[in-house]
């Protein structure tokens, strides 16, 4: 598998932090997507083995961009997260 991890977030922060750790840690390559769309068109040129993508991302870049993924790569590994904070 492929050591590139592409994180699909628009979240800065996220995006310091997961690359730090990434890098430090499992020794991944992180590359970075803003967007379902430009994950998807980051995805097609290959040699990506897993995708962290934020499911809070706008509603049309959320969820169902993980489906789109999964609709076109489905061997790929695609863990949702998301930073966002619920209050109670």
């Amino acid at each position: 598998m492929p050591n590139t991890v592409l994180l699909v977030t628009a979240d800065p922060a996220v995006t310091e932090n997961v690359a730090r750790i990434l890098a430090d840690d499992a020794e991944a390559r992180v590359e970075f997507a803003r967007t379902g769309r430009a994950a998807l068109d980051r995805l097609e040129q290959g040699n990506v083995g897993l995708v962290l993508y934020d499911a809070a991302l706008t509603l049309e870049d959320g969820i169902d961009g993980i489906l789109e993924i999964k609709a076109r790569f489905p061997l790929l590994p695609i863990i949702p997260v998301t930073a966002a904070r619920r209050s109670e």
